[in-house]
């Protein structure tokens, strides 16, 4: 299942609620997460060698939740997947992911929706800002 389908299976209203759960600092900026959602209910989505893989860690007796992405690649050669940052990925390429199939065993949809969105937006609300922020970065 891609981000987009469980995207499109819900109402703004019932992942608001989930974000504020989840990450309690969400109503300062619940317009810009608005915003998004709302976004990649219309977006176009482009087709990934990637997938979302959500995880609760423990660290140091701290538990949080992960979101980063897979390289289907590696699983079809046999090596070991290569996890990867998607801070700075397009949201379009968000749209086009899969979610790990023991993402969506460990997590109900909903809290998937949220922690990909809290990461998504976790360097900005606008999709020119994080592209320019990630290019500053490469510099």
């Amino acid at each position: 299942m891609k981000l987009k389908d469980l995207i499109l299976k819900y109402k703004w209203d019932e992942i608001r609620t989930v974000l504020y759960n989840l990450y309690s600092d969400t109503d300062r900026n619940i317009e810009g997460y608005k915003l998004v959602f709302e976004k990649l209910k219309v977006i176009g989505f482009q087709a990934s060698k990637f997938e979302i893989l959500v995880q609760n860690i423990e660290d140091n007796g701290e538990k949080y939740v992960h979101v980063n992405a897979l390289d289907l690649s590696d699983k079809c050669s046999g090596d070991s997947p290569t996890t990867y940052s998607l801070m700075f990925t397009p949201w379009n390429e968000w749209a086009g992911m899969s979610i790990n199939s023991e993402s969506l065993l460990s997590f109900s949809e909903v809290d998937l929706i949220a922690h990909c969105l809290w990461e998504m937006t976790y360097c900005g609300f606008d999709e020119e800002e994080i592209s320019k922020l990630n290019k500053e970065l490469d510099e």
